[in-house]
């Protein structure tokens, strides 16, 4: 199964902290690590770099609810949300 929702029960899952908090000291550390890279792109590779990430977020989560966004649609929402100057254009280096 790909998402927790789609396991019996899934609302009363548990879980072990210790085994968790190696876990989450090494996703804590990378994403340290990937807004470090994000503050040396400036700011205008940094934005599409954020929009990219909010258009994957949106696609997976739509995804999850079994519903199909068209990728450009989302592509230029989110970029006229952010109010980047390629609303309506493809993001470079964005995943579609």
């Amino acid at each position: 199964m790909d998402y927790i929702w789609q396991y019996r029960n899934w609302t009363h899952f548990e879980w072990d902290d210790k085994a968790l908090i190696k876990q989450l000291a090494q996703a804590r550390l990378a994403q340290g690590k990937l807004i470090t890279r994000f503050g040396s792109l400036g700011i205008g590779l940094m934005e599409e770099a954020q929009g990219g990430l909010l258009e994957d977020e949106v696609l997976k989560t739509a995804e999850i609810e079994g519903l199909k966004l068209d990728p450009d649609s989302v592509r230029s929402s989110v970029a006229n949300r952010l109010g980047l100057p390629t609303a309506g254009l493809p993001f470079h280096g964005a995943s579609p």
